[in-house]
């Protein structure tokens, strides 16, 4: 058994923060002495924890996930999981643990209960780097209720003393709540997301920031989540931040994204997703079988579609001023074009055959990128927008329903 020296020395944390962690522990009297130090050193040295986790958690907070992550490992041990499967969570009204595999089908399934059962809470998730004896990397979702200094909605509040949840103000660094300021700030009086991207030299991280109204866009996360899975990409962590002004403050921490080209297609996606309504073509994008921009033009193909075929078109129009002394005539063809709206045009049926023909959209979508006039122009618009200065690290993007700054 490693003393807490040992492990300090790989550890963010102190030999001192390690023991009142310990000592925590072992006053709920869950474990004995030794499994509670093996987790300890797992927990806080094995696992490749991102270091902001240790430094922004109370240590209370911190033993209260190790006791979480042992539970995590029995229950796989009960089922006889080859290899070990983590799969654990524990609610309460205001605030929740989950540990999962890294796999982005369970992840997004944690997300989506999040959204659900947990709506304009903090979340807090991180991604573990390494793999420590049977554990693979893991999901970690740590959900609390924000508490706010007052409970006055403070619509044109931007200070963020007055608006953002008090264990935030207490635990993040002061470089986070200026980052936070900023954002906060400069998305005022917007109505549309604003977007904000940087690079974190220190741990070859892309950060991106969203800036949204509270209850604008209930599948947001996760939404962004499939986003960043159809491009290969890793999350190494992403939080959201509630504040008593009525925003809302999503961040994602992408692992080691350089190539700019692929950074503004992402925002391009990014922002699509947050206007892009629910339909049945959703859980084809979520499956990776349709990208953000050929979801949002099926969408649009299925209104254009329902529209075309359900108005009333000069042919038919014709027929009725033809047949306008047979009164009995007009009632049956009008009677016939109701049917067909009804019964062959109907929302649901132009639904059914984009879904079950989705490669014939794929297809139709490539020749709408590559051959339309109206495309290439905005296209042309769009990248001379992309004004990129180098030393002053901002991207201007007029293109998009936000904005971003990327450092050199």
């Amino acid at each position: 058994m490693k003393n807490l020296r040992e492990i300090a020395k790989k550890s963010v944390l102190s030999e001192a923060h390690l023991e009142e962690i310990e000592a925590l522990i072992l006053d709920h009297g869950n474990y004995n002495h030794e499994a509670i130090r093996e987790e300890i050193n797992l927990f806080c040295t094995g696992l490749c924890m991102n270091d902001y986790y240790f430094q922004t958690t109370p240590l209370k907070t911190i033993a209260s996930h190790i006791e979480a992550l042992k539970a995590a490992e029995i229950l796989a041990g009960f089922r006889k999981d080859e290899p070990l499967k983590i799969d654990f969570g524990t609610e309460t009204e205001n605030e929740a643990i989950y540990l999962v595999d890294d796999q982005h089908h369970r992840a997004l399934e944690i997300e989506k209960r999040i959204e659900d059962k947990y709506p304009n809470s903090r979340l807090q998730t991180y991604r573990t780097e390494c793999k420590a004896t049977e554990i693979g990397p893991l999901r970690m979702y740590f959900v609390s209720k924000p508490k706010y200094k007052t409970k006055k909605d403070l619509l044109e509040e931007t200070a963020l003393p007055l608006i953002a949840d008090q264990l935030f103000l207490k635990n993040s660094t002061r470089e986070a709540r200026r980052r936070y300021q900023g954002v906060i700030e400069k998305s005022m009086g917007w109505e549309t997301p604003l977007i904000e991207v940087s690079q974190k030299e220190e741990t070859n991280e892309l950060r991106i920031m969203v800036v949204t109204h509270r209850d604008s866009s209930r599948l947001f996360f996760t939404n962004v989540s499939d986003v960043i899975n159809s491009y290969k990409l890793v999350s190494t962590r992403k939080y959201i931040e509630q504040f008593a002004n009525g925003k809302t403050v999503y961040a994602f921490y992408l692992d080691n994204v350089k190539d700019e080209e692929l950074i503004q297609d992402l925002i391009e996606d990014i922002s699509l997703v947050y206007v892009v309504p629910e339909s049945p073509l959703s859980f084809l994008f979520r499956e990776g079988k349709l990208s953000a921009q050929e979801t949002a033009f099926g969408v649009s193909v299925w209104s254009f579609t329902h529209q075309f075929l359900t108005e009333y078109t000069d042919e038919y129009l014709k027929l009725v001023n033809a047949l306008k002394d047979s009164p009995e005539l007009i009632g049956i063809i009008r009677n016939l074009k109701t049917r067909l709206a009804k019964f062959a045009y109907d929302e649901s049926r132009v639904w059914e055959t984009l879904v079950n023909h989705h490669k014939y959209l794929k297809k139709t979508y490539g020749l709408f990128e590559k051959n339309s006039i109206l495309y290439s122009v905005f296209t042309i618009l769009q990248k001379k927008s992309w004004n990129l200065n180098r030393n002053s690290a901002a991207i201007s993007m007029s293109r998009l329903k936000g904005t971003s700054s990327l450092p050199s």
